[in-house]
């Protein structure tokens, strides 16, 4: 939103531009495997802070973390407001090797919820720009709520979000719909859902796995 000038843009919270329902946004992607070294991600990760801090201008301060030994193959860093207490940080983001951590496989994920943005086009274009970076197998923006409501499925799908990204390689298509706005985007599909609520991702979610048999859950098969 602009009001009058270019350095009087209106922001507001990330959350607001979603569904209280979604509950702790978060865009993660899946990074399939890429053979990259220390100093190709190293650069990745810096031309993504570079990305934040046009998404959110306000003076930033990055701060690397080590959660534990046993996440040694991860990058974590927090993204506090410049000078200030630190209680609330805009950005989280963890890029995570798959040699190290299995669990997670080569991964990025960023919460950011507290970020100040234009509008939700900033996200789109954010997202957009964040695929052609690391160029994943698949990605979405969704919510902690959907990450519950399927915890203990016993048949597992690729996560749909409000926004969602599968490359041309990630065996899975998303489907057209009324619900969508669909784009190409660097190789693979861009899907844009229309409404930014829990009832539409659902939606669109039960349409995407009519595609598909989906693979057991390997909780289950102990």
């Amino acid at each position: 939103m602009i009001a009058g000038k270019e350095d009087q843009v209106v922001k507001v919270t990330a959350a607001d531009l979603f569904d209280p329902a979604l509950r702790s946004i978060e865009l993660h992607m899946q990074l399939g495997g890429r053979a990259a070294n220390p100093s190709d991600i190293a650069e990745k990760v810096l031309t993504t802070l570079d990305l934040l801090e046009t998404l959110d201008t306000r003076p930033m301060e990055w701060l690397h973390v080590n959660y534990s030994e046993q996440r040694m193959g991860s990058d974590n860093k927090l993204g506090f407001l410049a000078g200030g207490d630190r209680r609330v940080a805009p950005f989280d983001l963890s890029v995570v090797d798959g040699d190290q951590d299995p669990r997670s496989g080569n991964s990025f994920r960023l919460s950011f919820d507290d970020a100040l943005v234009p509008d939700r086009d900033s996200i789109v274009a954010s997202f957009a720009s964040l695929v052609k970076i690391w160029g994943p197998t698949r990605g979405a923006i969704d919510g902690l709520e959907l990450a519950k409501r399927h915890r203990n499925d016993r048949v597992l799908y690729p996560p749909i979000g409000v926004i969602t990204y599968f490359a041309e390689n990630a065996t899975y298509t998303l489907p057209a719909s009324p619900l969508v706005d669909v784009h190409p985007l660097n190789g693979g599909t861009l899907a844009i859902l229309k409404d930014w609520t829990l009832e539409s991702v659902l939606a669109y979610e039960e349409l995407s796995r009519d595609l598909y048999e989906g693979m057991p859950n390997p909780r289950f098969s102990r």
